[in-house]
């Protein structure tokens, strides 16, 4: 399942990046948290996570941005635990702006 429509299923908030790619959705930092919960729940391990900054109505792409891999000898329920806490971590501690900046995942 695409991740906009779990944010649709369980009414998940989240902003379109470009008016005219309406799969590109983004979700502040409270609603990113809820939204990890949601894939975990799916079963959908993170593979990344790409932060955006809305500046005057334009898009800036941030970094670090977050990426990672399934380990070889790694289970899929331990790389799903492993990707979405990491995930968690990241945009907890990710350094704080105003409140423009916003996540979209990128999911297995």
């Amino acid at each position: 399942m695409e991740i906009k429509k779990i944010a649709d299923l369980y009414n998940v908030e989240y902003r379109l990046v470009y008016q005219d790619i309406p799969s590109c959705i983004v979700f502040d930092k409270e609603n990113a948290c809820v939204m990890i919960e949601k894939l975990r729940f799916e079963c959908m391990p993170i593979l990344g996570c790409d932060v955006y900054r809305m500046k005057n109505d334009n898009v800036e792409v941030l970094l670090p941005n977050l990426y990672r891999d399934k380990n070889n000898n790694e289970s899929y329920p331990d790389f799903l635990r492993r990707s979405c806490n990491e995930t968690m971590d990241f945009i907890i501690n990710y350094p704080k702006y105003k409140n423009d900046i916003f996540f979209e995942f990128v999911t297995m």
